[in-house]
């Protein structure tokens, strides 16, 4: 995983939280959600929609 260091400390305490959750490989893709989330869109009457 790349390192990085603005916010780096508040996203390792997210993830020592429980409130983040590591993914990896196929489940790190997002583009069910962004299909799912343009398909709610389009559902819900809003035109602009990419």
């Amino acid at each position: 995983m790349t390192r990085w260091q603005r916010g780096e400390a508040e996203i390792e305490r997210m993830l020592a939280d429980g409130q983040l959750q590591v993914l990896i490989g196929a489940a790190a893709d997002g583009g069910q959600w962004l299909a799912k989330a343009r398909r709610t869109l389009r559902d819900s009457g809003r035109s602009r929609c990419p």
